[in-house]
Order: C-alpha cells, then sequence, then structure tokens
C-alpha cells in the first residue's frame, strides 16, 4: 500500500473518530449545564411558594366570610316550608365556604411567615382563622351525617356549629383589622360618651415635662409623623 492511501486512510479513520465523539461531548456539556426552566425551579422552592401564595391571603378571604353568611342565611329560610328545596344550593355554598376557609387559612399561616407584624395580633388572628376552618369541615362533615340519618339532634348541632363559625369568622376579622388598621380603628371616630370610645385610647395627660418622651420621643413625632398620621 503506498503512503499516499495510508494517509489516506488514517485520515478518513481520525474524521471518524472525531466527529463520533463530537455528539458527545457535546451531551455531557448539556448534561453538566442546567437548563434555564430547572434553575428557576431550583431558585423559586417551597419557601418562595408561601411567600407568594401568602400575599393572596386577603384576596381570598373575603369569600368564605360573604359564602358562609349566606350558608347561614339558607339554613335560618329552612325553618320555613318554602324553602325546602334549597337543598341543592346549600350544599354547593356549603362546600364552597369550606374549601375557601382551609385555602384563606393556608395562605394567612404562608403570610405570617413575612413577619413584621405585632406577634400577639398575629397570634390570634392565625388561631382564630384555622378555629374557622376546622369548624367549617366539621360543619361539613356533620352535614354529610345529617343527610344520612335526618335526625333533628344532628340538624341542631349542624346549626349549632354555624353558628359558632360566624362568631369566630367575626372575631378573626376582628383581629385582622387591627392587623392592619391598629387596635384604635373601629372605636376612634366613636362619640365621647360611648364606652368603646375610649378603651384604647392612650391618656396624654400623664406626660411629665422634662421626660424622655417630652423631650426626645415626641418632638420626632410632631416633626416627623403627625403631619400624615395625626396626634393619636
Amino acid at each position: 500500500m503506498s503512503f499516499k492511501s495510508r494517509l489516506q486512510k488514517y485520515t478518513l479513520a481520525l474524521t471518524l473518530i472525531l466527529c463520533s465523539a463530537t455528539p458527545f461531548s457535546g451531551a455531557q456539556d448539556a448534561e453538566s449545564t442546567p437548563e434555564p426552566t430547572a434553575q428557576i425551579e431550583q431558585v423559586f422552592g417551597y419557601e418562595e411558594w408561601a411567600a407568594m401564595l401568602g400575599r393572596f391571603h386577603p384576596v381570598v378571604l373575603h369569600f368564605p366570610i360573604g359564602i358562609f353568611m349566606g350558608v347561614f342565611l339558607l339554613e335560618f329560610a329552612t325553618v320555613f316550608r318554602r324553602f325546602h328545596n334549597l337543598e341543592p344550593a346549600h350544599w354547593l355554598l356549603l362546600t364552597l365556604a369550606t374549601l375557601s376557609t382551609i385555602v384563606a387559612a393556608v395562605f394567612g399561616v404562608f403570610l405570617s411567615w413575612e413577619g413584621g407584624y405585632e406577634e400577639s395580633a398575629v397570634f390570634w388572628h392565625q388561631w382564630t382563622g384555622i378555629g374557622v376552618a376546622v369548624l367549617a369541615v366539621a360543619a361539613f362533615g356533620v352535614r354529610i351525617a345529617f343527610t344520612r340519618s335526618w335526625k333533628n339532634s344532628v340538624r341542631n348541632v349542624y346549626r349549632l356549629l354555624l353558628f359558632a363559625n360566624i362568631i369566630l369568622i367575626s372575631i378573626a376579622g376582628h383581629f385582622g383589622g387591627d392587623l392592619t388598621h391598629g387596635t384604635e380603628y373601629l372605636f376612634e371616630n366613636m362619640p365621647p360618651w360611648m364606652p368603646m370610645a375610649t378603651v384604647n385610647r392612650v391618656d396624654n395627660s400623664a406626660e411629665v415635662a422634662g421626660s424622655t418622651y417630652a423631650e426626645i420621643i415626641k418632638p420626632i413625632f410632631e416633626s416627623k409623623c403627625y403631619e400624615c398620621h395625626s396626634e393619636t
């Protein structure tokens, strides 16, 4: 075999080896370098999801309040015989109320993880909200038991749970209002002769001239805060 033919043979073999090795190295690079989607998934973990969903708590929390009030009114209406055909609507509203209550409670827990709120107000608002979800699930289960037995005693338990949940929703809503508007928001515009008008007021008559508050802290409030937020 001549030198020229041998050179051609070796060149062809080397070309085949290089061509077969190139895809393999590319595959290794593709495996070692994560795709942009994988990188996003790695960065956006469960904590980020919780932080995002927690911001939707103020959006979804109003649904169970209104729906549960509708369920309570429907149950009250069944006392009258003409409204006995509302059973399908009752089940629909009760199911939506139970599911939306659970979602609102979970999103509220996520939001509490961010911090930045007064701890005692968060504690009471969070656990009364969770209590609303627990009572909603309990009422749903008792309603199922009632439709299987049709006993008045079971129905009375169901009505009691609904009434208790309406009260607990009101309490949870009050604590939620304290978180967003402050403890004096509900009472600050009441006339002075109402007892609740002065429950949460701060008595400024106790200020002592020459004290740290009067000499240092109050002037800061006057120059930086009172213009927008008023003295109260």
